[in-house]
């Protein structure tokens, strides 16, 4: 299942990319080949559905932030609480998507806004008290800690072990970029 769901992420790339000419091709081209993918894309693990519902997500944010229609909203919001599901940096993941209006004060944003906020509640009221439960026994470092959330975003750019300090920075550097954007 990971593994079809992994193939099913590339697939979705390519639609998504395929009026890009030769630049969608080399980032299809780029995300198939990622180490991600190649190393955590054929485990029987959750990686192969938080790749897909990834890609989901960056198509309908990006078709979101061209249209605002409430279709995108909709996919966004529910590929993001998928992957809150299917991997504990999906709940980081959908709370993140709260960012993608920026500043923006209008109707579609605060749907957008509403909609990631169902995601979380719904993630929240099914699996919260669990999460809290299982937070000190994550592999030996506390769940909720700095060190934690830097292999978190570490390990979701790639398996690369420690590149964090490379990492973070670009992190950091991303989210400042998403909220100085000027809003519609």
């Amino acid at each position: 299942l990971s593994a079809l769901a992994s193939c099913a992420a590339v697939v979705v790339m390519a639609i998504w990319m395929r009026r890009n000419g030769l630049a969608g091709l080399v980032a299809t081209a780029v995300f198939a080949l990622s180490p991600f993918q190649l190393f955590y894309g054929r485990q029987v693990r959750m990686y192969g559905l938080l790749t897909l519902g990834g890609v989901v997500a960056a198509w309908a944010v990006t078709r979101w932030l061209a249209s605002a229609t409430p279709r995108w909203t909709i996919t966004a919001a529910g590929a993001g609480t998928v992957i809150a599901f299917s991997h504990g940096v999906g709940v980081l993941f959908l709370a993140c998507l709260m960012l993608v209006p920026g500043l923006r004060r209008d109707r579609a944003a605060w749907a957008f806004r509403a909609a990631v906020a169902g995601g979380l509640l719904v993630f929240v009221v099914i699996w919260g008290g669990h999460a809290l439960a299982w937070r000190d026994t994550s592999g030996g470092q506390a769940s909720a800690s700095m060190e934690w959330l830097s292999v978190v975003l570490n390990e979701t750019v790639a398996p690369v072990p420690d590149n964090r300090w490379v990492v973070i920075p670009a992190f950091v550097a991303g989210a400042v970029v998403i909220l100085r954007r000027p809003s519609n």
